[in-house]
């Protein structure tokens, strides 16, 4: 599985996949190629298969490159997220704090 996330935003694109690489683990599920991209046109250069792909909402650009993602749209790319990057983090954050406490 390779799982792309674009967005402009380095810290916040390293924790998701953070994020990500510990549910793999935690679920004990094989780890996935977990790729970042700090801008749609990097991502779009990127020929390689797509399963997952997480793009920022607030990143320049953001339109023209979900337009681009969605006609690459095939078996193979599975998933499109359109997310802020900042509340997925705050809320797995959460999730995680809450986890432990029960």
């Amino acid at each position: 599985m390779r799982i792309l996330i674009c967005d402009d935003d380095l810290l916040a694109a390293n924790q998701l996949k953070t994020c990500l690489q510990q549910f793999f683990s935690k679920s004990k599920l094989k780890s996935p190629d977990i790729v970042i991209y700090p801008n749609g046109e990097s991502l779009l250069a990127d020929q390689n298969a797509k399963d997952i792909v997480f793009l920022d909402i607030e990143m320049p650009g953001l339109i023209l490159t979900s337009r681009k993602i969605c006609q690459l749209i095939t078996p193979q790319l599975r998933y499109l997220y359109l997310l802020q990057t900042c509340f997925c983090i705050q809320n797995e954050a959460h999730r995680i704090a809450v986890s432990s406490v029960q």
